[in-house]
């Protein structure tokens, strides 16, 4: 009886929790089930922007996208939006574009179909007729000219006329709509032509020397970047980083009777034959120090060095004279005449002028010649046999020219205290010299010829030293202005 008791009990406690769970359940299934509604779809569209030429700025109603042509814009809402084209130089170029539910937009504007986008150069120049290079092509244009639907952007340009140097402009903007005008002076070359950083490829304006030699080949000394080598159209520059050369200060340079360049420097002698270097110095040789001062070469087999502490002979051997030993020995100059006598300016201004007839030194004193100073710097034989000495300044008293012919100084005097760097005496007997205010033209002993930047086109009035190649054509080496070409005999 207990065990049956319990089975109905049970079974009546089971029956009540079933009813209570089909209640609950039957209550949550008439309840509304919550479900958030789907996204509204996005309407956006594609806008493919092209252009002819490519590379314009994309502006959207005013605002920069930063794309560039061509390019497209993604998820744009539909509607209408101007669009703006952008690019430096030409004109701003605005349209209307709908995007609507459907393909993507392709859109193109074509600015070289607009004859308002291009522009025109106005070009003159000074002398007339050149012929017009526009980015290294010829136009058949020559000036004065106008040259009309250009597309915008940046042009060199080059005017070409014979017998004048050619101009070359750079960076000449050519605007939308705009005509532009071009003036330029070309420089004559049939007088002056000068070659400078800004207008060649010389690496420096700062020369110190200049040889040439009997190909034509002009070689040029300068006080940091070595030697230069100019064949008329390219300069090669020759240093201590790409050569044997001993030192970037060149101070003197000569060409000898076999066509060899000798290099003097502060750090030995360099010679320089068919592209073959020999540098000798106080180590490897027999010069007694490495600073070069003077060269004269009397032969192809015979030079003469003047150094800081004497004078050098060299012909296969070194032999070293000393003049005194009560004096410096420092040789500023050296000139050989016709008689192969030396003749040599002495640093040490107690002594002046001497000569050297190859085993005696005999001075000429200041006081019983009558030349200007003892401290003479340069020199140079003249045609005639004149021996030419520059006298500078020396403790107040005034420099000049003075020259000896065979018996006597002659007297020139130039300007208060100017200086003279060099010497130069033409097969014509014309004579250049070298100052720091401008090169003096001395034809015969008397008849003086000034030439500045004041009343010629030199660039410089520090003139360093001049060179004449052999179709009479002065060559200028300047310690401001580069190289100058100076055809004087066409002047």
């Amino acid at each position: 009886m207990k065990v049956n008791f319990t089975n109905k009990y049970f079974k009546f406690y089971f029956s009540i929790i079933f009813l209570i769970l089909v209640s609950i359940s039957g209550f949550i299934c008439d309840q509304d089930v919550s479900v958030s509604p789907p996204p509204p779809s996005v309407s956006t569209g594609i806008l493919r922007m092209h252009s002819e030429p490519e590379g314009f700025t994309i502006f959207l109603n005013g605002r920069n996208t930063g794309r560039i042509t061509p390019d497209s814009l993604i998820y744009l809402d539909y509607g209408t939006y101007q669009v703006t084209l952008k690019k430096k130089y030409f004109r701003d170029t605005s349209i209307s574009v709908n995007i609507s539910e459907g393909l993507p937009v392709d859109t193109s504007i074509d600015f070289l179909s607009n004859p308002l986008m291009y522009g025109s150069l106005n070009i003159r120049s000074n002398p007339e007729g050149t012929m017009i290079f526009l980015n290294d092509s010829s136009t058949t244009y020559s000036t004065p000219a106008i040259i009309n639907n250009l597309i915008p952007g940046l042009y060199s340009i080059t005017l070409k006329k014979t017998g004048f140097r050619d101009a070359d402009l750079s960076a000449i903007s050519v605007e939308s709509n705009v005509t532009k005008t071009i003036y330029t002076e070309l420089e004559d070359t049939s007088i002056w032509v000068n070659y400078q950083v800004s207008n060649s490829n010389i690496p420096t304006n700062v020369l110190s020397c200049i040889a040439i030699d009997m190909d034509g080949t002009k070689w040029i000394g300068t006080y940091e970047y070595g030697l230069l080598k100019f064949d008329g159209s390219n300069f090669t520059k020759f240093d201590k980083d790409n050569s044997p050369l001993p030192d970037n200060y060149i101070l003197c340079l000569t060409v000898d009777q076999s066509n060899r360049l000798w290099i003097g420097t502060d750090n030995g002698l360099a010679v320089l034959s068919n592209n073959n270097w020999t540098i000798y110095t106080k180590d490897n040789s027999g010069l007694p120090i490495n600073s070069i001062k003077s060269l004269a070469a009397e032969s192809s087999n015979l030079m003469w060095i003047g150094t800081s502490v004497g004078l050098v002979k060299y012909d296969g051997n070194w032999q070293v004279y000393t003049i005194s030993p009560d004096v410096t020995n420092w040789i500023n100059t050296i000139s050989i005449d016709q008689i192969q006598t030396k003749w040599l300016g002495i640093g040490d201004t107690s002594l002046g002028v001497m000569s050297f007839n190859g085993t005696d030194f005999t001075n000429y004193p200041m006081e019983e010649y009558g030349y200007q100073t003892k401290n003479v710097m340069c020199s140079a034989v003249s045609p005639s046999g004149q021996i030419w000495f520059a006298c500078n300044p020396f403790k107040g008293v005034l420099g000049g020219l003075s020259y000896f012919d065979g018996n006597n100084f002659n007297n020139i005097t130039l300007a208060s205290f100017l200086l003279v760097n060099n010497i130069n005496i033409s097969i014509s007997d014309k004579k250049w010299i070298s100052t720091n205010a401008g090169l003096y033209k001395i034809t015969g002993t008397s008849q003086i010829t000034i030439y500045s930047t004041t009343n010629s086109p030199l660039t410089s009035n520090d003139i360093k030293g001049t060179a004449e190649d052999s179709q009479g054509i002065l060559w200028i080496a300047t310690g401001t202005g580069g190289l100058v070409k100076f055809k004087e005999a066409n002047n």
